[in-house]
């Protein structure tokens, strides 16, 4: 039987002195908003900020919910991957301090323009002392005055003119004290899984190389999207991936082995307060001896090894009984995944008839075909 192996404490970034990655230097304020008639001077207002002002940076290593996904390495992965561009919208007080505060991101594409807050992000909080709505009224007033048709927030969002939207659930599990505390919340079936994954000598690494993201992971990867008849990410947001979010620290990849051979795959992040599972990938070894499975209990021993107090496991679609089951079995809870939206239509990626023809197209081609779809049409589900 194989023993998890141990790492430093220091191999992940669990506080504000170093978990933020280095940014260039500040952006300019995009657009003020003038406080509304009648406001004493110093009135709170909306702003935009560029995602690397420092005030916006100060205010997010000031909030223990801010996470990976409010950090600006996120958005500037998302704007040169597919030239979006992104903004911090901050409710200011008289100071020219922020108080409140979300990412956005303008999303153009076929003569349309949507503001999202954030593309292809499972889920983020609006962050203020408050329910926000103070700061979701001043980016709803910002998106008119610039003509935006669209707002689309992926979380709970307050304010007229805003409909949620239950489409999804998210599992997340507060982390206890220590990691042999986690094996008492797994259910019986998972723990026969981590067994079964340990007597076929189910082994994994924790790796920061880039070619263990790019090569290893984006293989395996590869493999389940055919499978499951889902486009894959383009190439080069692996690349950025890496560059942005894994080499200053605030990631890594988890890889499953048996003897020596690649299985199984899994790509975590996290900043703050809180860890992220973001991809995982198998192949039909990998899924055989369950190394799913060790791969995950790993993931959580070594966030509570290392001090983090949340684990995120991210969206899961409501018909895929299958995936909350496994998240569900490893303790944690499952909650509705709202989103808050100015539309009127309910817009569900990969679904209907279309989504069936693509997903059938997919399993039944060489996996070229999967990366082209994906180069062609991941930008149009931000």
């Amino acid at each position: 039987m194989s023993s998890l192996p141990e790492i430093p404490h220091d191999a992940f970034a669990d506080s504000t002195e170093n978990a933020a990655a280095p940014l260039p230097p500040a952006r300019p304020v995009l657009e003020e908003a003038v406080p509304p008639v009648g406001d004493p001077p110093g009135a709170q207002r909306v702003v935009r900020l560029g995602i690397d002002d420092p005030r916006w940076l100060r205010f997010l290593e000031s909030r223990p919910d801010a996470t990976v996904f409010h950090h600006p390495a996120w958005s500037a992965l998302v704007e040169e991957c597919y030239g979006f561009t992104p903004f911090a919208a901050c409710l200011l007080d008289g100071d020219s301090r922020v108080r409140a505060g979300l990412p956005v991101t303008e999303v153009r594409l076929l003569g349309r323009r949507r503001w999202v807050s954030v593309p292809y992000a499972d889920a983020i909080t609006v962050l203020a002392d408050d329910d926000g709505e103070q700061l979701v009224r001043g980016i709803l007033a910002l998106k008119d005055d610039a003509g935006v048709s669209r707002l689309d927030i992926h979380g709970r969002a307050v304010a007229p003119g805003l409909r949620l939207d239950a489409r999804a659930v998210t599992h997340s599990l507060e982390l206890p004290g220590s990691p042999e505390e986690v094996r008492s919340l797994l259910t019986a079936a998972t723990r026969r899984a981590v067994t079964r994954a340990r007597r076929e000598n189910v082994t994994y690494r924790l790796s920061r190389e880039r070619r263990d993201l790019t090569e290893t992971f984006y293989a395996l990867h590869l493999v389940t999207r055919q499978r499951q008849g889902v486009p894959i990410q383009p190439r080069r947001f692996f690349d950025l991936f890496w560059e942005k979010i894994i080499a200053p620290g605030n990631g890594y990849v988890m890889v499953g082995e048996v003897e020596g051979e690649p299985v199984a795959a899994m790509v975590m992040m996290h900043w703050q307060r809180t860890v992220h599972y973001k991809f995982g990938a198998s192949n039909d070894v990998g899924r055989r001896v369950g190394a799913n499975f060790q791969l995950m209990l790993g993931a959580i021993e070594e966030s509570c090894r290392a001090g983090f107090a949340h684990f995120d496991f991210g969206r899961s679609d409501l018909p895929n009984d299958g995936l909350r089951r496994y998240k569900s079995s490893f303790g944690a809870e499952e909650v509705p995944l709202l989103y808050s939206t100015t539309s009127l239509e309910l817009e569900e990626v990969g679904s209907g008839r279309v989504g069936a023809m693509l997903a059938f197209g997919i399993k039944r081609t060489p996996p070229w075909v999967c990366r082209l779809t994906g180069e062609a049409l991941y930008r149009f589900v931000a």
